[in-house]
């Protein structure tokens, strides 16, 4: 190839490269007029933040700032669930425009844009300042589905951001967030940490001051038994047994009752109280009331630490492993009944509603922790007969 040939060659080159990058920025500036990049809700500071509100189609969640806490307003200030909403919150001070929209207001309700009280609505999301000012008004849309193949249930697709706009703008964007929390009941905001039940030595099931039922166990490998003595045609049921040591294991509510609610509305008032003692002193006591309107029970508990607060001495013990296992006494102690303050703290005052199949472990009659012995086969039967008949 001759010199001047790939002279010529080499400057087509440089004027093409040249080109697309003028190109590529032009484009890029294209989306930045559009507003991609930008902060949806710019200058946000969540530390100014006192009231979150979010209307959607199942009603309104109301989350304030009040007397050192956060609460849900329409849970009767229950306190919140802070990792929930910190996550949120934080989402929205790092919000960024994906992708601007070309929709005009006729394409809100495909879009799930319009406000609350008008069909194909998306979920309000108002934000107030501490001295109640409104901070930012937004309006959550449609959930962007994924095109990607492997989605939930081989749907191919998941939720990966979701259409929004600000109240009263016309202005339709896309974020890279789905933000399905804005879509959430009232309940799902709530602190949701409760109890924990582990290594029972013994529970008591009572009414009305009458002991239905008590069960206890020796060891904590051993299997738990039945006080009381059993008629003849019936044994215990194992499995109902197992049900009572392994239930409250990992104990969860639906929701938060109504602090005005009498005894009678909960059935308290002709409750059952089931009472366990864990091995290392751990008390709870469980009060049940009768069943909600859509199968949920009424609940309250409480818990007290009623072991040893003092270490037995032990014979021939070396001052080194006395100080060392003295230490580990009192570090034992001090966690059970700081465990036992932290729930009573929690749940002083609140009446829960809990799953039926969690408290129906615990609330049978001693008649249903009793089963049927398996009758004898026709062939052992016959034997038995012609055994007898040979005395």
């Amino acid at each position: 190839m001759k010199k001047k040939h790939f002279l010529i060659l080499t400057i087509v080159a440089v004027v093409l490269l040249v080109l697309g990058v003028l190109i590529n920025r032009s484009r890029q500036g294209a989306w930045e007029d559009n507003g991609m990049g930008a902060q949806v809700i710019p200058d946000l500071d969540v530390t100014k933040i006192a009231k979150v509100v979010v209307q959607n189609d199942g009603g309104t969640v109301t989350v304030a700032f009040r007397d050192g806490a956060w609460g849900v307003t329409e849970r009767y200030g229950y306190p919140v669930k802070y990792e929930t909403l910190a996550t949120f919150l934080e989402d929205l001070q790092d919000l960024t425009v994906a992708q601007a929209i070309e929709a005009g207001e006729s394409q809100y309700g495909r879009l799930k844009l319009n406000e609350p009280g008008k069909d194909a609505a998306g979920a309000l999301v108002t934000i107030h300042g501490e001295d109640g000012q409104e901070l930012a008004s937004l309006i959550f849309g449609k959930e962007h589905m994924s095109k990607r193949a492997g989605g939930p249930m081989g749907q191919g697709g998941y939720p990966d951001g979701r259409y929004l706009r600000a109240k009263g703008a016309g202005s339709v964007m896309l974020v890279s967030k789905s933000f399905g929390r804005v879509d959430d009941k009232p309940s799902s905001w709530l602190n949701d940490e409760f109890f924990k039940i582990g290594d029972i030595k013994e529970a008591t099931l009572s009414q009305g001051g009458k002991e239905l039922w008590k069960v206890s166990r020796e060891e904590k490998t051993g299997d738990l038994k039945l006080a009381g003595d059993v008629p003849a045609e019936k044994e215990v049921d194992t499995s109902k047994l197992g049900s009572i040591k392994s239930a409250f294991s990992w104990a969860r509510f639906s929701d938060v009752a109504d602090p005005g609610m009498t005894p009678e509305d909960t059935g308290l008032d002709k409750a059952k109280t089931y009472v366990a003692r864990e091995f290392d002193g751990s008390v709870f006591t469980i009060v049940v009331g009768k069943k909600s309107d859509d199968g949920k029970y009424y609940l309250t508990v409480a818990a007290a630490y009623v072991g040893p607060t003092e270490r037995l001495p032990v014979k021939d013990e070396k001052p080194e492993d006395k100080e060392k296992n003295d230490k580990a006494f009192t570090d034992k102690l001090a966690e059970s009944q700081k465990k036992a303050a932290d729930l009573n703290a929690r749940t002083k005052g609140w009446v829960y509603l809990v799953d039926a199949w969690t408290v129906e472990n615990v609330t049978k009659t001693r008649d249903k922790l009793l089963k049927d012995k398996p009758k004898p086969k026709e062939d052992d039967k016959a034997g038995d007969a012609a055994e007898k008949d040979e005395k």
